[in-house]
């Protein structure tokens, strides 16, 4: 399942942190019943591509880290096509 953007999904504020993790429990209840993979996508803080890649610039509340399991980051690179996939989080990993 993908989630297009979570944000749209989130009925607070995206820095209230017992909101957001609140709001993440029912994605992870699915994943869990049904032992398919949730992707919440997000964004990152303002300007954040001109610093090297770092959790804390998940925007909105340390919540949306705390809570998931993994986070990624997909930015692009100095050339038009290039990508950059970082993994700034991985339980299990």
């Amino acid at each position: 399942i993908i989630v297009d953007s979570w944000s749209d999904t989130l009925k607070s504020s995206p820095n209230d942190f017992t909101a957001v993790r609140a709001a993440i429990e029912p994605w992870r209840q699915l994943s869990r019943n049904y032992g398919c993979t949730v992707v919440l996508l997000h964004h990152t803080t303002k300007n954040s591509d001109k610093v090297a890649p770092d959790k804390n610039r998940v925007n909105g509340s340390q919540g949306i880290e705390a809570k998931a399991r993994s986070v990624i980051e997909l930015r692009r690179g100095s050339n038009r096509d290039d990508r950059y996939l970082s993994i700034l989080k991985g339980n299990y990993a």
